[in-house]
């Protein structure tokens, strides 16, 4: 099953609120095999410049491993704003849901990444935590709509990422770790060329301030 929501995103690391579906009768709970979640987001649009200047690390290299996806809840159980119901009526079984979810109500799935090229930033070391936003946890996944949605991100990835310290909604949850700074600060890596969301392929100096990428 699938259903897809649009939301604005108003600033950069707001998720916004989601859109309550069907009210229903008290039937019979159950949890679907499989459910997609896909959101629209309307993100700001920077320049590659604009993007350097607002990342506190901007690095190239490779995905190392990625983590299980997980709820931001305290508990990262799903949210008690999750139903779905199967009944039977005169036409015969069928399913109903609704999803009611607070802004701070997501999926994250976080991957290691290690940096073998740093642009921007200070880092003791070359590993670091990336998460991002979507994933699937227990048949149930949130996908957030993108170009090139980073948590579809495999073992073995070369990309370049303009990041910066979480600041959001999951900021206190799990070790010290970055978030990328929209799509567009996201780059697949290939034998020293970058691919951009819209497929153009780019040079690091198209990247980085030529005064900085000296």
């Amino acid at each position: 099953m699938k259903k897809l929501f649009s939301i604005c995103l108003l600033c950069l690391f707001f998720i916004g609120t989601f859109l309550t579906v069907n009210a229903l009768s008290s039937y019979e709970k159950f949890i679907p095999d499989s459910f997609t979640y896909d959101i629209n987001v309307t993100y700001p649009f920077y320049s590659y410049g604009e993007l350097y200047n607002i990342s506190d690390v901007v690095v190239s290299g490779t995905v190392i491993s990625i983590g299980d996806a997980s709820w931001s809840t305290k508990d990262s159980n799903a949210p008690n704003g999750i139903v779905f119901i199967e009944g039977t009526d005169e036409n015969g079984p069928y399913i109903e849901y609704s999803i009611n979810l607070s802004p701070n109500e997501v999926i994250y799935t976080d991957f290691v990444f290690y940096a073998d090229d740093v642009y921007k930033g200070n880092l003791k070391e070359n590993e670091l935590i990336v998460r991002s936003f979507g994933g699937t946890v227990d048949g149930f996944t949130m996908k957030f709509d993108s170009s090139l949605d980073s948590s579809n991100y495999q073992k073995g990835d070369q990309i370049l990422l303009f990041l910066m310290e979480d600041i959001g909604i999951t900021k206190d949850l799990g070790s010290k770790h970055y978030t990328i700074v929209t799509p567009r600060g996201q780059l697949i890596s290939e034998n020293g060329i970058f691919i951009n969301e819209n497929g153009e392929k780019l040079s690091i100096n198209d990247l980085i301030p030529a005064q900085l990428n000296g």
